[in-house]
């Protein structure tokens, strides 16, 4: 089966994770033919297209200035056509709504997934946008797939009689490093490797709650003034964020890294995993840290409570900093509980999350579409 994933961009998010977690998931099964398009390009490969190309799928990009450009939407057309697809299956706005009347025109049948709660990835044009892609996936795709249960529920009454199929997202095991590599990551981050390290990592946007996040640790820092709360990410509030280190007084126990091309060391690195989301659909980031074996305390949106289970981590509400703080200092405070809830999180994820399952549910759905044309 020839199949072309659409999506945005390959810079960076859960979209473009899961892109390399399905290439992997196929690599040893020759029923897929993968094309990844890409409807914007770089001036350097970045490191999701590295992945992809190092995993040998084919990346393509057709890109354009802006959104409607017909000139694209024909280049487009006259390849899918020319590719013979079997299957196209699109990822995030722009490519539900480019990829729909492509693939409408083609003749060839669109699963379209959803991947965000909100309307943030719609910009300043988030109406027209919105109301395009709307539409498309009312009337123009084969399927609608929703990256989560919540995700699902909440665009349902936007796409009126349109079934929504969840189908949750998946990661890969990330295996132990080394000791002495384990060691050498830790003394990069702080400078001294028995010191506790908490990590979260994501784009720093508003959503995120990162405020929240630091304005808890200067709680957590007053009973563990060891610990060291390191953020892996980039995004616009940046500056914000570094100001409000500063006036915490948290310079010594609070790294903003930047974005990460080494997530897995970090991860396999640290101690706890923090997330402090006001809005969140099934986050990779969490699933990411359980699959290293860390516990976990996270904000209670989305579907965080449907992975971070009993004995695997602890939920609080969002926004509510001291509720996030003291749930850190327990898990501090009890590190045979880090370690069980550590080991437990592993194992949920491997026996609910994994990989082959998840692309055999897709490929499920590849065959439902292109059987009904």
């Amino acid at each position: 089966m020839r199949v072309a994933h659409m999506i945005d961009n390959l810079y960076f998010g859960g979209a473009q994770t899961l892109l390399v977690t399905f290439a992997r998931a196929i690599r040893e099964q020759p029923r897929i033919s993968l094309t990844i398009i890409s409807l914007r390009k770089y001036d350097k490969k970045t490191p999701i297209e590295e992945s992809l190309r190092g995993l040998g799928v084919r990346v393509v990009f057709i890109s354009a200035k802006k959104l409607w450009d017909p000139f694209r939407l024909w280049r487009l057309i006259r390849f899918l056509h020319r590719e013979q697809f079997d299957v196209i299956h699109t990822h995030l706005s722009c490519a539900n709504i480019l990829g729909s009347i492509s693939g409408r025109i083609g003749g060839i049948p669109v699963i379209a997934s959803i991947h965000n709660l909100g309307e943030d990835e719609w910009g300043r044009f988030s109406n027209i946008r919105r109301g395009l892609e709307t539409f498309a996936l009312r009337h123009l795709v084969h399927s609608v797939m929703a990256v989560g249960h919540t995700t699902a529920e909440v665009h349902r009454k936007r796409l009126g009689k349109k079934s929504i199929i969840p189908v949750p997202n998946a990661t890969e095991l990330i295996p132990p490093l080394p000791s002495d590599e384990s060691v050498l990551v830790r003394m990069e981050l702080t400078g001294d490797a028995s010191i506790p390290v908490l990590l979260s990592g994501g784009r720093l946007v508003e959503e995120k709650g990162y405020g929240d996040l630091l304005t808890a640790f200067a709680e957590v820092h007053q009973a563990h003034p060891a610990a060291t709360l390191v953020i892996a990410g980039e995004g616009p509030l940046q500056s914000m964020l570094e100001e409000q280190v500063t006036s915490l007084n948290l310079q010594g126990c609070v790294r903003l890294l930047g974005a990460r091309r080494d997530m897995p060391r970090l991860l396999a690195s640290s101690d706890i995993y923090l997330s402090s989301s006001h809005s969140e659909g099934l986050s990779i980031a969490i699933l990411e840290a359980m699959a290293a074996g860390l516990p976990v305390v996270a904000t209670n949106v989305g579907d965080t409570a449907r992975v971070v289970v009993k004995g695997t981590g602890l939920i609080v509400p969002p926004h509510e900093p001291s509720q996030l703080a003291d749930a850190i200092c327990l898990l501090l405070d009890e590190p045979d509980r880090q370690k069980s809830f550590g080991s437990a999180a592993r194992t949920f994820i491997k026996n609910n999350y994994n990989p082959a399952d998840w692309a055999n549910t897709i490929y499920e759905l590849y065959l439902s579409a292109s059987k009904q044309v």
